[in-house]
């Protein structure tokens, strides 16, 4: 486990310059406005995207999908910590993707 790799990562991934790198290569608009309007300049054809968000309204998963997303985050912060391997964040997340059981008699 490599804490300090982990915050570094952590720390890139969250700048101005790699949101746009991967609004670039995504198709995905920049997390902030304020990243968003910059990027317009690059991405023109985004711009009524851009100019909608002040209508966007948040997006929800189905039933049950928060709680997913708590546990990804909580397996994802203890890798962070040293506390979790890969493996346990791998097979954390498989169980999440798993389809239901069926009903039982």
């Amino acid at each position: 486990a490599n804490p300090d790799a982990a915050f570094r990562l952590a720390a890139y991934l969250t700048t101005p310059e790699s949101n746009a790198a991967w609004a670039t290569a995504t198709g995905n608009l920049p997390p902030g406005l304020d990243q968003a309007t910059a990027w317009l300049a690059e991405q023109p054809a985004y711009a009524p995207f851009v100019a909608a968000l002040d209508n966007a309204l948040p997006w929800t998963g189905p039933p049950g999908f928060a709680d997913g997303v708590e546990i990804a985050n909580s397996v994802l912060a203890a890798a962070f910590d040293g506390d979790a391997t890969v493996e346990d964040v791998r097979s954390r997340l498989e169980m999440l993707a798993a389809p239901p059981s069926p009903p039982g008699p």
